[in-house]
Formats: C-alpha cells, structure tokens, sequence
C-alpha cells in the first residue's frame, strides 16, 4: 500500500471493512485525504448499505446530507444526542455560525458554515 494516495488508502481500508460484511461499520473520519467529489460519493455509497454507520465527521458539512441522528461532542463529553445540527448547538460548541439557504438551481436547501475570519 505504499504506493497509494492518503485518499486511495482510505477507500481501501473502507473496502476491506465492507468485505467482511460487518452489521455495524464503524468510521473515523472516512474523507480524510478525499477530494469533494469522492468524499460525497463515498458517503452516498455508505448511506445506502444496509447496515447501521457510526462515523466521526469533523467536516461539519458532510454532516447533514449524510447523517439521520447526530450526536455532537466537546471536549471528550457529549452535548447533544439525537437532534439534527441547529443554530444555536453550532454557535455554542463550534463558535460558527449555521444557515440554511435555497439552492440556486435546485428545489432543496443548502447549509453553509460561516467561519469567522479572525487575526
């Protein structure tokens, strides 16, 4: 595996955890080293397998099209389980802020994450 890119790595190992054909598939950061284009198709694959996923996205926009439950962490703790990403969570745990806007070209809603540019 040498040869192999971080993001050809990555869809190796998820490979090989899918061939075992597990019920549960757990996931730690599965785009890491993805370009955009592969990381939604890699996670439009997990999404449609029959079986439960638990996966650690740090890259809060992947999370709403991808997860039905989240749970939400700071600090090693939990602060939320079960609810969707909102507002107020985002500000509170994050310090960002969450907005929901129509799409341009399509019947469907976008979340943007604004990230404050500080000095």
């Amino acid at each position: 595996m040498g040869l192999l890119s971080g993001g050809e790595r990555q869809r190796a190992q998820i490979a090989r955890a899918l061939a075992q054909e597990p019920r549960i598939l757990f996931l730690d950061e599965p785009t890491n080293h993805l370009d955009p284009r592969a990381r939604g198709a890699l996670l439009a694959l997990v999404a449609e397998l029959d079986l439960t996923v638990i996966a650690v996205l740090h890259d809060l926009h992947l999370v709403p099209g991808f997860a039905n439950r989240v749970a939400v962490m700071r600090e090693g703790r939990l602060v939320a389980a079960d609810e969707a990403l909102s507002r107020d969570l985002v500000r509170d745990v994050f310090g960002i802020d969450l907005l929901r806007l129509p799409h341009p070209h399509e019947n469907r809603e976008l979340t943007v994450f604004d990230i404050p540019l500080t000095h």
